[in-house]
């Protein structure tokens, strides 16, 4: 009894030592590398609820990795790009891209917006920059 116990604790603490396997996303072996420039360049604002905006990574998301984003389920966005901070009935998700946007009465705010479709995957159809200037 004494050496299955024994066994038991030894495969629970090794068990536990071995690292997770990170989410990752089926892009098609030409899109494979978007995953790793979105690691490298999409940055969340320390302490901070909105995304650093890096104008460079957007342009080149918007011209080169569109085919490589449209048709991803919303899962896929969530792993790449982090939880969204706003969404409306799992079908657009808002990601901030300025502090500007945490504000009570935000005066410039500029979103990174996934549009998915009503499947049960919520797959993505379009996605844009939106900037909203609201005036006093």
């Amino acid at each position: 009894m004494r050496k299955i116990i024994l066994l038991f604790f030894s495969t629970l603490i090794f068990s536990s030592c071995i690292p997770s396997k990170k989410n990752t996303v089926s892009f098609t072996d030409e899109c494979k590398f978007v995953e790793k420039v979105i690691e490298k360049d999409w940055k969340k604002a320390e302490n901070e609820n909105y995304f650093i905006r890096n104008d460079d990574f957007l342009l080149r998301l918007q011209k080169d990795y569109r085919n490589c984003i449209i048709g991803l389920s919303r899962n896929d966005i969530i792993t790449l790009f982090g939880k969204p901070f706003e969404e409306n009935d799992l079908e657009i998700s808002y990601y901030f891209l300025d502090k500007g946007c945490m504000e009570v009465l935000p005066k410039n705010c500029e979103m990174l917006i996934f549009y998915h479709d009503k499947s049960e995957q919520r797959k993505v159809i379009g996605y844009d920059i939106q900037k909203h200037v609201y005036h006093d």
